[in-house]
């Protein structure tokens, strides 16, 4: 009969609960993860792609600050310069895949409010990106979010 590989039954057998891909979809992706324990934080994760990293001339280690037009519905990742606030681009050495990830706090714009949401993840509308040296503006692709609730958040106890 030879060998049967579990992962590719696993692979054929699953339903979309286990791990999405590593790799973005799109040029970025956003994450947003709620944290239920005492601290009750939610963060923010924004993957850059290996494409994305190659146009705004970023590379791991970085500095970089993120920001939010909502009247234009636009996000911006842009370097910042002479350590002036902002978050580092991490990833492996030998990738060119980066995060950018935070908390985040009042006032912040989120990809969603839907309470209790554990995690999110939406894709950067690959149109709409405008990358250059040092900075990528960009608008999310509304009708790809994915909402993942824990169901032990939504019993009452």
């Amino acid at each position: 009969m030879g060998f049967q590989s579990f992962s590719e039954i696993a692979k054929q057998q699953r339903q979309g609960k286990g791990r999405t891909a590593a790799t973005p979809k799109s040029l970025l992706s956003i994450t947003q993860k709620s944290y239920e324990n005492e601290s009750k934080r939610c963060v923010m994760t924004i993957r850059l792609s290996s494409d994305a990293m190659d146009k705004a001339r970023f590379k791991i280690g970085d500095k970089v600050d993120v920001a939010h037009d909502p009247s234009r519905k636009l996000w911006k990742v842009t370097l910042v310069h002479n350590n002036q606030l902002g978050y580092s681009i991490s990833g492996m050495k030998n990738s060119s895949v980066g995060t950018v990830r935070f908390t985040l706090y009042d006032g912040m714009a989120t990809i969603t409010s839907v309470k209790p949401a554990n995690s999110s993840r939406i894709f950067s509308d690959d149109k709409s990106v405008n990358a250059s040296a040092g900075q990528i503006i960009f608008a999310l692709d509304e009708k790809s979010i994915i909402t993942r609730i824990d169901p032990a958040d939504t019993q009452e106890g």
